[in-house]
């Protein structure tokens, strides 16, 4: 996964590594080349990007942000099936 990472990284360099995002996120741009793992390239590329000041509080952040949504998608599905199975019992 990691190697994909950087491959995508790799393919949209300069979109992705303009000057601008050079001096406000200051990516770590061999950190990134050479990272091995997930962690290390999120230490060295999107937290940063994301505007994070250390690994700890960007995934706190990204797992209430998924856990919320992953809240919000259950009680919409939940719900759908359950009115779902209520008009098939009238209609049935």
């Amino acid at each position: 996964m990691t190697e994909n990472m950087r491959a995508i990284l790799r393919r949209f360099y300069r979109q992705l590594f303009t000057e601008d995002v050079k001096r406000e996120y200051n990516p770590d741009e061999r950190a990134i080349w050479w990272a091995t793992s997930l962690v290390a390239l999120d230490e060295a590329y999107t937290r940063r990007i994301a505007g994070y000041r250390d690994l700890d509080t960007f995934y706190t952040k990204v797992t209430q942000t998924l856990d919320s949504r992953l809240d919000i998608w259950h009680w919409i599905l939940t719900h759908y099936f359950d009115i779902t199975e209520q008009l098939l019992s009238c209609l049935g």
